[in-house]
């Protein structure tokens, strides 16, 4: 089996709205997939069913080869699959390792706290994440936080991931550094589902596009295959050109602003002339 994900068919309406409309797509082991779309096309309520935050009133999503249903994002979790929001889930005035682990305070966890806490040093090494376990979260960057919830996903033992819009706050020097980890975590067999507007990262980072147009599917391509024009097109539901030239405008050899004259009256009242 080589697809990580395979949804069929799968369909959601909120009221009137048809959000999602018989929406297919797969997802291979070791792939990095990008979900484009204008707002408004579905991308969200799509993942959202993936993440079991939503249910789907119709189609199938199989993880590893396994029909799913989810009814919650624990269910997700357990069956390998887990999403980082754009907006984190953090709890701020925990450390990093509290907020990994949190939930799981079992008998024994401040006395095997040492061993846990190697193991997910060992875990984001893997991946090749820099993390300190010790620090709170209100102290730290962006980057920092978005790493602790990836490593967070890691650690409850996800390896198929949605990241939503995750360079959306990020430097391009963050952003870059952020590429470099999600291309090692796909050579470590993970699946990634990358939802992004911006085209030249969608050209940098992905494997696979996938685009959704008014809650339906408008296609999958090969990255390698196409072009941000087409990509462009495939969103708004038309042919579009990203291209652009340089227009000259003659200079009026009329001055388009003229002073004679000026003065200026002070607070003392004595009057100035420039």
């Amino acid at each position: 089996m080589d697809n990580a994900v395979e949804v069929q068919n799968l369909s959601k309406s909120f009221g009137t709205v048809r959000s999602n409309q018989n929406i297919s797509l797969t997802v291979k082991k070791g792939e990095i997939l990008a979900l484009l779309g204008e707002n408004g096309s579905g991308k969200s309520t799509f993942v959202n069913m993936l993440a079991g935050i939503y249910t789907p009133e119709s189609g199938t999503i199989s993880i590893n080869g396994e029909v799913q249903h989810f009814s919650s994002p624990q269910d997700a979790i357990a069956a390998g699959i887990g999403m980082v929001h754009q907006h984190f889930k953090l709890v701020e005035v925990m450390s990093a390792l509290e907020n990994i682990t949190l939930g799981e305070r079992k008998a024994g966890f401040f006395i095997q706290k040492n061993k846990i806490a190697e193991k997910i040093r060992q875990l984001a090494e893997q991946f090749g994440f820099a993390i300190d376990l010790d620090k709170k979260i209100y102290t730290m960057s962006v980057s920092e936080k978005q790493t602790v919830e990836i490593v967070k996903i890691l650690y409850q033992g996800a390896r198929i991931l949605i990241l939503d819009e995750p360079t959306a706050v990020l430097t391009p020097q963050e952003t870059e550094n952020l590429f470099s980890t999600l291309r090692r975590m796909r050579s470590e067999g993970c699946s990634i589902i990358i939802i992004t507007h911006k085209l030249n990262e969608v050209m940098s980072i992905s494997d696979r596009v996938t685009v959704l147009h008014k809650g339906k599917l408008a296609g999958t391509v090969c990255t390698k295959d196409t072009s941000e024009e087409e990509l462009a097109g495939m969103m708004i539901g038309e042919k579009v050109s990203l291209s652009y030239e340089y227009i000259k405008v003659p200079l009026s050899e009329k001055p388009l602003l003229s002073i004679k004259n000026l003065s200026f009256v002070n607070k003392s009242g004595a009057k100035r002339l420039d």
